[in-house]
């Protein structure tokens, strides 16, 4: 079950119009040691300040904001309407070999809506992404190039909060998706690029009731 839907038209046209920058983010360092990390949001300042694009979305009725109802600050993310697509995209690029993106995701609610994470290259096609479904039958899905999970992975139990979505590669082009710590799938030649690191909320499907709304927070890029 993979719905990257609306995701690849609009993915391309948000970030073609974005420069390509060479790191750096709120709270970020230049440093390319594995000690600091190239890239990381909390979302505790000014958003989209200069570290994402501006939100850019098609379909009415989506919402892209800082939350802060839990105490700790959060870019939440959710729609009204469907289909929709909503998101926003790091300003700076990385390169892809090596490096680790780090992303913690939570959902609530089964509505419509897919939460994602997207690894862009240099031409703005998804080139890896990880995504949450919530709504039945909902799961968890990865995808390395063109390869998905062979094995389903089943959503975070209801209120467990936040999650952490993590995707590596090596020097060598070995690429690799994680959930909190745990490899769920693998892939050897991803390409030599420079990339950059996209959030979303996907709601591909229409006649929706309900839909799930997606927190996004603590997003770190280090090499490697």
């Amino acid at each position: 079950m993979v719905r990257y839907g609306w995701q690849f038209f609009f993915l391309a046209l948000a970030t073609l119009a974005i420069p390509a920058c060479g790191g750096g983010g709120n709270d970020s360092s230049s440093s390319t040691g594995s000690s600091q990390p190239l890239f990381k949001e909390t979302f505790d300042g000014a958003f989209p300040g200069t570290s994402w694009s501006a939100p850019f979305s098609a379909g009415s009725g989506t919402s892209l904001q800082i939350d802060s109802s839990g105490g700790d600050p959060a870019l939440r993310m959710t729609s009204t309407d469907d289909p929709a697509f909503v998101g926003t995209t790091t300003m700076a690029s990385f390169s892809s070999r090596p490096i680790t993106v780090a992303v913690q995701m939570s959902a609530t609610g089964s509505g419509e809506g897919s939460g994602g994470i997207a690894i862009l290259d240099h031409t703005g096609a998804s080139i890896a992404a990880a995504e949450w479904h919530a709504a039945t039958p909902s799961a968890l899905t990865f995808r390395i190039l063109t390869a998905t999970n062979p094995t389903p992975v089943a959503v975070p139990l209801p209120g467990s909060g936040f999650h952490t979505f993590t995707f590596t590669c090596t020097s060598s082009g070995d690429a690799q998706w994680l959930l909190d710590g745990t490899p769920v799938m693998s892939k050897s030649g991803f390409p030599s690029d420079m990339v950059r690191v996209q959030i979303y909320d996907n709601i591909s499907s229409s006649g929706g009731s309900s839909f799930a709304e997606f927190r996004f927070d603590d997003v770190t890029v280090t090499s490697p």
